[in-house]
């Protein structure tokens, strides 16, 4: 067996370079960053993105907001979170911003997010990165009768906002419309009852309740609970669409929510107004 190689003495023309790729991650991801220029979160500005994936940073009013990987195109990610910032209180999405770096497969092994969050967490630049807060996917209905993130707390759904729905006012079915109005929310939380939820009773209840029934929704622009109402009225009693702060959510239940914000109940004598959660305070 030969002899193993030994490293040779340490001396000034010879040295061991060690890779540190911590300080690599967080010097230089945020001088790249900073070098781009911040442009509006639009669809068009996402459009010309290619399907790589890479880290982003986000901004409203011009100030720094949140720091994010996405494992998805930069483009799907990013429109998820225009989706997100529409149709809710508080916030416009005319005041947000992005920019963003394409990543090879050895920079996002390093987990490059965590690294930056830290980094701008620590300077106060980052106020969206927390756990309960700006999230990119539903929380589940397991989790609907929790508090809501803070995030949502302070820019809650505009319920209020009108919308139309490209059904030319004629009767569709009721799977159907909830589709449409899924697509057509300004707001990015439409979840109901379906074949594809977690919870074997919503499938049944789907399943049982939907086939055979059309609604007519209406015509130009309502608003959300406009929309909802002739759903409610052809969907049999014990039904509930409740509207809280993530979005708006339509079971067979009958749940006060604390946090419900509005919306509607069908009772044996008919479709009634759903109270307010009690839990709810300074949404008008």
């Amino acid at each position: 067996m030969p002899p193993r190689r030994q490293r040779g003495q340490l001396v000034s023309h010879a040295d061991v370079f060690t890779l540190d790729l911590h300080r690599a991650l967080v010097e230089q991801l945020p001088e790249a960053l900073n070098n781009l220029a911040r442009v509006p979160l639009t669809e068009s500005n996402l459009d010309v993105l290619g399907d790589e994936r890479g880290v982003y940073q986000l901004f409203e009013r011009e100030q720094p907001v949140y720091i994010g990987k996405s494992e998805l195109p930069l483009r799907e990610r990013l429109g998820q979170h225009l989706r997100r910032c529409s149709g809710r209180l508080n916030i416009s999405v005319d005041d947000m911003a992005f920019r963003c770096l394409y990543v090879d497969a050895f920079v996002d092994a390093a987990a490059p997010e965590r690294l930056l969050i830290e980094s701008y967490r620590a300077s106060g630049l980052a106020p969206w990165n927390v756990s309960e807060g700006f999230a990119p996917k539903d929380v589940g209905r397991e989790r609907d009768g929790g508090k809501p993130g803070q995030w949502f707390l302070d820019r809650p759904v505009d319920f209020g906002a009108s919308f139309t729905v490209p059904t030319s006012g004629r009767g569709i079915q009721l799977l159907t419309a909830l589709e449409l109005l899924k697509e057509a929310v300004p707001f990015d939380l439409f979840r109901f009852a379906s074949r594809r939820s977690r919870a074997a009773k919503d499938r049944i209840d789907a399943a049982t309740d939907y086939p055979g029934r059309y609604v007519t929704l209406p015509t130009g622009r309502a608003a959300i609970l406009a929309h909802l109402r002739p759903v409610m009225e052809q969907l049999p009693p014990g039904w509930q669409a409740t509207v809280l702060p993530p979005g708006v959510i339509l079971y067979k239940e009958r749940h006060l929510y604390g946090y419900a914000l509005d919306g509607w109940r069908h009772t044996e004598e008919g479709v009634q107004p759903l109270p307010r959660g009690a839990q709810v305070t300074g949404v008008s």
